[in-house]
């Protein structure tokens, strides 16, 4: 009998150590770069992995959840111009949704592939005009809804930032034209 509790006792303390072994490979640590730029967070096997905050000389920052060295997950960068992304990573790049906001005020709310404007997107601008639609390398592209605060609407399809297709417009004074737009500009019906 006492050789298996010996034995359980060796068992036990075996897994113990290998659990305490295992959690040993993550450690929260602060780094700091020749460039100036500082990290504190998550570091497992010498890279930044788990949940850490990045900060540039500039000012420039990144809150959020990192791995194998790059961003990836959710996160938030802010830069000192006042341009602020919140959302997800991948790879060190904004991919999925997120919101994009400039140092202007104007914003964009939606989905984002490799750094870009890319899926299905909302860009509201300081003065009131919004464009609600499908968006393609930064742009509006393919179809979207444009309005303006002074009551012009577009109701249609976008090519590189421009009414170009089959499209509605709607003026400020409730006339309409129906037809196909090249360029943002009506040219029949």
């Amino acid at each position: 009998m006492k050789k298996q509790n010996l034995w359980w006792t060796f068992f036990l303390l075996m897994m113990f150590l290998s659990l305490g072994t295992l959690q040993a490979q993550t450690t929260y640590e602060t780094l700091t770069y020749p460039s100036g730029a500082k990290y504190v967070g998550e570091v497992k096997d010498g890279m930044k992995n788990g949940l850490g905050t990045w900060t540039h000389p500039d000012g420039a920052k990144y809150v959020g959840e990192w791995k194998d060295d790059k961003e990836h997950g959710q996160g938030t960068y802010t830069h000192p111009d006042g341009l602020k992304y919140v959302g997800e990573w991948k790879n060190q790049e904004w991919h999925g949704q997120g919101t994009m906001t400039f140092s202007d005020g104007s914003k964009y709310v939606g989905e984002f592939k490799n750094d870009k404007f890319n899926g299905q997107g909302t860009f509201i601008w300081p003065d009131g005009a919004k464009y609600v639609g499908e968006v393609r390398d930064g742009v509006p592209n393919g179809q979207g809804t444009w309005t303006h605060p002074n009551g012009l609407k577009y109701v249609g399809a976008f090519k590189n930032g421009h009414w170009h297709g089959k499209g509605t417009l709607t003026l400020q004074d409730g006339r309409v034209a129906k037809g196909i737009f090249m360029d943002d500009k009506f040219v029949g019906e």
